[in-house]
């Protein structure tokens, strides 16, 4: 039996899409525009075109260059975990 490690979907956000989200964005905030498909798998932001706003963004990972451009733009990016789902459990 092979067992498969890794599985986890990785979603992409290009850099110029940060343009419509100035402020502080993470995946529940990339979910709700209708950049990613679901909060709950990891994203990372890769280059294309430029930013021109200020961006808190706080995803699972960046390439050195969307990272040097947040910063150039006067925000930051902060490496977190992959949200996980709550389970809604009645107590009974």
């Amino acid at each position: 039996i092979r067992r498969l490690e890794n599985l986890e979907c990785e979603q992409i956000v290009y850099l110029d899409h940060l343009n419509d989200l100035a402020g502080d964005v993470d995946n529940f905030r990339l979910f709700e525009e209708g950049y990613i498909a679901t909060p709950f798998h990891k994203v990372k932001v890769i280059a294309r075109g430029e930013l021109n706003e200020k961006v808190n963004l706080k995803v699972q990972a960046a390439s050195k260059s969307v990272v040097a451009a947040i910063e150039k733009a006067g925000g930051k990016f902060e490496k977190v975990a992959t949200p996980l789902k709550t389970s809604v459990k009645e107590d009974k």
